[in-house]
């Protein structure tokens, strides 16, 4: 349930879904506990059951837009980014020259990191936003 207090103090909601989450965060679960949570997800939907993993891994996600306007021309960065933090990238899905952007607040693509330590996903993740950039015109 996603919902909202007004300004009043009464409580708007927006959405009721049973569904997993948007923004990816079905599949950061998935890689930082090793398990498909859509499974569980089903399994928990259909048999009312669920038994919390361990955690193995902190996981993280860029999301990748492009500043200005026109068509995405380019995506700058990538191979810097593959030497650099290459084995830690378990997921991706990249812009598509051509493409309009997005209108999503999740932009034109991501790439989800994944390591045992926090602070090794966190510089990662900053080492992706510094370098990856998508080029519009």
């Amino acid at each position: 349930m996603e919902w909202f207090r007004r300004r009043d103090g009464t409580i708007a909601i927006s959405e009721v879904a049973a569904r997993p989450p948007g923004a990816q965060i079905t599949t950061l679960n998935s890689r930082a506990y090793d398990i498909d949570f859509v499974r569980a997800w089903a399994q928990v939907m259909v048999f009312g059951t669920f038994e919390p993993p361990v955690r193995k891994y902190a996981v993280g996600v860029a999301f990748l837009r492009g500043q200005g306007s026109g068509r995405i021309r380019q995506v700058h960065g990538l191979d810097v980014i593959g030497r650099e933090i290459g084995p830690l990238v378990v997921d991706v899905k990249l812009p598509v020259p051509g493409a309009a952007p997005a209108a999503s607040y999740e932009g034109d693509g991501f790439i989800i990191v994944r390591h045992p330590e926090t602070a090794v996903v966190m510089q990662a993740l900053q080492r992706l936003i510094s370098v990856v950039r998508i080029e519009l015109g």
